[in-house]
């Protein structure tokens, strides 16, 4: 699945790739692409979980010369451009039985505009300790943490990050119910469009400078498409409005 997606109209090459944890759903594509691709550096948080494949990611790493780099919170990746990851989570100290707390937390920023949370898997103690850091969180789209899962719901949390949007991953009718009923459920009550990968397909986010609206799409043609997804066109208008009641508002502050 991977491999096509990155390689359409473009050399199998990348800057970096990130492992969010080693739960097979997350891990298991890294070997073809580790193996095949040029890859500028590999990051994870170097907690292994009880995973024996992670090793043998690490081994393909190192045998292709893939530099490879543990992230923990308050690290920044430059990415170039003014571009830069700044990572949420796991601190250092950060203790859990569970992997999915382990996940790797990142958050994009782009000349110090707060585009996008990435929250990979996370549950409750996991968005507890990000909470309790006193962290900025806030970004304009957030990534639900683990699929949209009931154990990763938190009211709290959407109102630290305060998105105007929310991105889902989810497989088409997973056996897992996600993203769960509840969370969309507070998603509606916040006025707040998801965008659901198990109704759209792939979907890309794209800004064209750190001040701008961003721009969702996706790559599945609109008859494939869910009828209960939302409008595309009637978001990025109603974004742009929104984007001008806050300039507004930010020019009688001053």
């Amino acid at each position: 699945i991977l491999d096509p997606a990155l390689t359409y109209g473009r050399l199998p090459r990348l800057d970096r790739v990130l492992l969010t944890h080693t739960d097979a759903d997350h891990l298991k594509g890294l070997r073809f692409i580790l193996g095949h691709f040029q890859v500028g550096e590999f990051v994870w948080t170097g907690h292994a979980g009880d995973s024996e494949e992670i090793g043998q990611i690490l081994d393909i790493a190192r045998d292709r010369g893939v530099p490879v780099r543990p992230a923990r919170a308050g690290d920044r990746i430059d990415l170039g451009g003014g571009a830069v990851l700044e990572v949420a989570h796991p601190p250092l100290e950060f203790e859990s039985p569970g992997n999915n707390d382990h996940s790797l937390v990142t958050r994009l920023l782009w000349r110090g505009q707060n585009l996008c949370l990435l929250c990979g898997d996370v549950e409750r103690k996991a968005i507890r300790s990000m909470l309790d850091s006193g962290r900025d969180l806030q970004a304009r789209i957030l990534v639900l943490p683990h699929h949209g899962g009931k154990s990763s719901h938190s009211p709290e949390l959407y109102d630290r990050v305060a998105p105007d949007a929310i991105l889902v991953s989810s497989g088409f009718l997973n056996r897992f119910g996600m993203p769960n009923k509840t969370v969309l459920a507070e998603m509606r009550n916040r006025r707040l469009p998801v965008f659901n990968t198990a109704d759209l397909g792939m979907v890309q986010a794209a800004w064209n400078a750190p001040h701008a609206v961003p721009s969702l799409r996706s790559v599945r043609p609109v008859s494939l498409r869910s009828p209960t997804a939302p409008n595309f066109l009637e978001w990025s208008r109603h974004l742009i409005e929104m984007d001008k009641d806050r300039k507004m508002l930010l020019g009688e502050a001053r």
